[in-house]
């Protein structure tokens, strides 16, 4: 549940910046959306996808070691 809790503050971030009127990644992506600056858009939206990725596997990860009936088992495929 905090992995998508993560994933969803990240999302929220210009929603925040638009009511704050502090520019930040949210704000930088929507400006370069908006003046077609495709390499600027893939590298926020790489960088987002990225931590959100590392962000599930390391729930994936701490969810294995902390609920001992989701262990994996050596030999298992």
């Amino acid at each position: 549940m905090s992995a998508l809790l993560l994933a969803d503050s990240i999302c929220g971030d210009f929603l925040v910046e638009w009511i704050f009127a502090r520019p930040g990644l949210g704000t930088l992506l929507w400006k370069a959306i908006r003046v077609n600056d495709v390499p600027l858009a893939t590298g926020i939206l790489s960088v987002g996808t990225l931590l959100f990725s590392c962000a599930m596997i390391a729930l994936d990860l701490a969810y294995g070691s902390l609920d001992p009936r989701i262990r994996r088992v050596r030999g298992a495929a």
